[in-house]
């Protein structure tokens, strides 16, 4: 008896402590909605997806790493509908190794659009009419460099004094040129109050470009040099025998000569694309310098002989093949003056050298016949030709042997009289 009180003492306090038990509403009767929530509008149209058509465009074929670039961006509406953007809401982003600051948004420029009083550029709402279009541009640098500048000393002095931007130089060492991804991402609103609000509720469209980024000019030298001087010193020490003669010459005039060498050289290999080079190398980055540089100094002189040849060869007409002899009409005669009439056809006898109906034909009488029966050492031919209705048995006509290839004709030759006086 006193467990049961006990337990039933305790049941009781806990029932106290809890509190009372809240009672669940008829099943019948309605729970009201909460009356302090409003309707939220919405600034997408689903009739506006993918409403603009992006075509990107580079202001140049291959950029160079350091170098100032452009690139324009023709926007157009392809919907039934207009759109409305921003100047801030249109932004490019390059890849880290083009942009060591980034990633970061590059805002975009719009030609032409005037901002309003007292409003910034790049928050002014642009509005595109269905089927029109408008342009954007971006232009910065494609390497922004983190690298602090040389302390002073010699590397300071010889940057100032060649006016070389020395962390972009040593940047540009271990650029890797290739082609590079560059990401332009828009949004648009369909309604004005949308953009001027920058409302998240909006449209995106997506944009990529791929851009051939080569290393930078002033690397591609110093390679070159560095790679000349090189094979200058294993040249003199290891091999002082070789054939390109770098043992016989001084070591200031004979480094110097060997850094020029190779950069000129490679100059030469850029500008000249056509040019049949001993090797085939793509000097668009510094370790390829340095290769191609080594083997310029290493071959010496002659390797710009190679070039002033294809230079001169280059200038200088073609020339005919020597196998090739140039006739000559030694004389020209009836072969039966009797048969010589107006509107008669006539054969004539061809004297001279090197006779051959391959090319050559005989002009007379302002028209050209071929030549037949030709002797075996080119002397002599045969030709048959209509005499025209001018002819004078009495005068005399003058011929001559005509290329057909290249129009060139010899000396002339008279035909003479079929009658005397």
């Amino acid at each position: 008896m006193r467990l049961n009180f006990v337990l039933s003492c305790v049941v009781l306090m806990l029932s106290i402590s809890s509190g009372a038990v809240p009672q669940s509403p008829p099943t019948n009767q309605k729970v009201a909605p909460p009356t302090n929530q409003k309707a939220v509008g919405s600034f997408v149209a689903t009739s506006n997806k993918n409403a603009l058509k992006v075509t990107l465009k580079a202001s140049r074929d291959q950029a160079i790493a350091g170098s100032d670039f452009g690139i324009t961006a023709q926007i157009e509406n392809t919907s039934d509908q207009p759109v409305y953007v921003a100047p801030a809401s249109f932004a490019m982003t390059a890849p880290p190794e083009l942009d060591s600051e980034g990633p970061r948004d590059w805002l975009a420029f719009f030609p032409g659009v005037l901002s309003v009083s007292g409003q910034q550029y790049h928050d002014t709402v642009i509005v595109i009419e269905p089927g029109s279009n408008i342009s954007a541009f971006w232009s910065g640098n494609i390497q922004h460099s983190q690298i602090q500048g040389p302390k002073p000393g010699l590397l300071l002095w010889a940057c100032t004094r060649f006016g070389i931007d020395c962390p972009e130089l040593i940047r540009g060492l271990g650029f890797s040129p290739g082609k590079y991804t560059l990401t332009i991402v828009g949004s648009y609103w369909d309604t004005y109050e949308g953009a001027k609000d920058k409302s998240i509720e909006r449209h995106t469209q997506a944009t990529e470009l791929q851009e051939q980024i080569n290393a930078p000019q002033s690397v591609i030298l110093l390679g070159a040099a560095i790679g000349g001087a090189i094979a200058f010193l294993l040249l003199t020490k290891v091999q002082p025998s070789a054939p390109s003669g770098w043992a016989r010459v001084r070591w200031v005039p004979g480094l110097l000569s060997a850094v020029l060498l190779s950069t000129i050289v490679t100059i030469l290999l850029a500008r000249l694309s056509q040019s049949q080079f001993i090797i085939s190398v793509t000097v668009n980055d510094f370790w390829g310098a340095v290769a191609v540089g080594f083997i310029i100094a290493a071959s010496g002189p002659t390797i710009l002989q190679k070039f002033t040849t294809l230079v001169s060869g280059a200038a200088s007409p073609p020339k005919p093949p020597s196998n090739v002899a140039t006739p000559t009409l030694s004389a020209i005669s009836f072969t039966d003056p009797t048969s010589a009439a107006p509107r008669a056809t006539a054969t004539l006898k061809v004297e001279g050298t090197n006779l051959s109906s391959t090319d050559w034909r005989l002009k007379l009488f302002s028209v050209t016949v071929p030549l037949t029966n030709i002797a075996d050492d080119g002397t002599k031919a045969s030709a048959d030709i209509t005499l025209p209705d001018f002819y004078d048995p009495k005068n005399k006509y003058p011929g001559t042997l005509i290329s057909t290839k290249t129009k060139e004709e010899t000396l002339p030759i008279d035909l003479p009289a079929a009658e005397a006086e």
